[in-house]
Parts: structure tokens; C-alpha cells; sequence
């Protein structure tokens, strides 16, 4: 059903300009797992020396391409985050906002605990527990993670990772680690480099192509179900 879905896409147009598929081949071989999903769910926490923040990111897994079987959900690490009042000033200047923006977001998020008052302490302290377990796994592999940029609430797309462990990921030391989806209604856009996708079948191909197996489908993306929800 899924493929059949994929299939039914029509191609609009693929634009393809300087596009290296040697290029392609070098950052799937990089990657231990790739993945199409989208992130469902984020929790940041600080690390054991309170020196830097890190967040969990909840991946559903879509479509996989490389280095998994059946896996539906997967975690990624990513450096940077808000904890409680506790703003990342490294990472919203090097996700490209300048420092009077960072200073913004910062006095934003102070503005918004002054006015939450003392609700939400247990789900605080629950958030907190899980946030020091997980400083403890990451205890010695945080310096592995390189600054990223960060992954938004329902980030969508391609995902090039690098294992941390048998359950947690980060993102692969490549240019593009991410492809990121554009979706709009039954409108999709996925641009790499040069190159544009309006299918994401096509990326499927390169994808298969460049990693020399075939992808196993897990579920729907975003716009496989606008397609489903649209044929039925």
C-alpha cells in the first residue's frame, strides 16, 4: 500500500544543476543509519558539568534506507536546547540568529516563566529525572557531538545518522545531514544542494542507488497520507 501510494505521485519537475552523485554516495556511506521520518517529540537536559545543553529528539520512523530493520521510533541527540529559563546561546548563534535576536529569545522565555507561576512542578521534576538519566548515558560520548543545527517540532525529511550507542543517535558529520521535506497539502519539495525533488520517489531512487539496497517501508509520511486521505 505504501509503495503503491508512492507510485501514484505525479513527477512535476526535477531540477538538476552541478549535482554530484559521487557526492551522494560519500555522505550515505558516512551514515551507520538512514532513515525518512519526522521528529514527534523534544526534551532538552543539561549535561553532568552543566557546561552545555543537549536534546532528545523522538524520530518516527518512516521509510528505512540504511543500517536498521524494523525500527518505528528512534532517539537523536543534538546539541543545544532550552532548559527550564536555561537558553543555548551558542546554538541559536551558530542556527544563524544574530546576538540581539538570541538576547530576545532569552528574555521571551524568562517573560514566559514569570507568567506559568508554580504549575507544571511535577511534570518539571519528571522532565528533570529523565534529563539526568540521560546526561549520565551521553556522560561519555557528549564530546562526540558536534554543534548542529537544531531540529524543530515536526521536523520531516531524510535523516543521516551516526550511532552513540544500541538506542541513541546523532547526526552525521556531513554538510547535509538532514534533507529537509516541504509540504503543503499535496505539495511536496525536498532540496539538496542543486537539486530539488517534488517526489519524494525519486529521492527514494538516488537513495537506493547510492546505498545498494532496497528501502523498507515502515509507514506513511506526511504527504503519502494527504495522498491516502485524498484518493479514499
Amino acid at each position: 500500500m505504501i509503495r503503491f501510494i508512492t507510485g501514484l505521485m505525479i513527477v512535476l519537475t526535477v531540477q538538476v544543476s552541478g549535482f554530484s552523485q559521487e557526492n551522494f554516495k560519500e555522505r550515505t556511506s558516512s551514515a551507520d543509519v538512514i532513515v525518512e521520518g519526522k521528529v514527534i517529540s523534544k526534551q532538552s537536559f543539561w549535561d553532568n558539568n552543566r557546561r552545555s545543553i543537549y536534546t532528545e529528539n523522538k524520530i518516527q520512523v518512516f521509510k528505512i534506507f540504511k543500517g536498521l530493520t524494523e525500527q518505528t521510533h528512534l532517539t537523536v541527540i543534538t546539541k543545544g536546547g532550552v532548559v527550564g529559563n536555561d537558553f543555548q546561546l551558542r546554538a541559536c548563534l551558530e542556527a544563524g540568529f544574530g546576538d540581539k535576536k538570541c538576547q530576545f529569545f532569552v528574555e521571551i522565555r524568562h517573560l514566559f516563566a514569570d507568567h506559568t507561576g508554580g504549575t507544571g512542578k511535577k511534570s518539571n521534576a519528571i522532565s528533570a529525572k529523565k534529563g539526568h538519566f540521560l546526561a549520565q548515558r551521553l556522560a561519555s560520548k557528549h564530546a562526540l557531538i558536534p554543534h548542529s543545527h537544531q531540529l524543530g517540532e515536526s521536523t520531516e525529511g531524510v535523516f543521516f545518522l551516526e550511532r552513540l550507542d544500541d538506542e541513541m543517535y546523532k547526526m552525521a558529520y556531513t554538510n547535509t545531514p538532514l534533507l529537509h521535506y516541504e509540504v503543503d497539502g499535496n505539495c511536496f519539495k525536498a532540496v539538496d544542494g542543486q537539486r530539488v525533488y517534488t517526489n519524494p520517489k525519486d529521492l527514494y531512487v538516488q537513495l537506493e542507488l547510492a546505498t545498494g539496497e532496497s528501502y523498507a517501508a515502515i509507514s506513511l509520511n506526511t504527504i503519502e497520507s494527504s495522498i491516502k486521505a485524498w484518493l479514499y
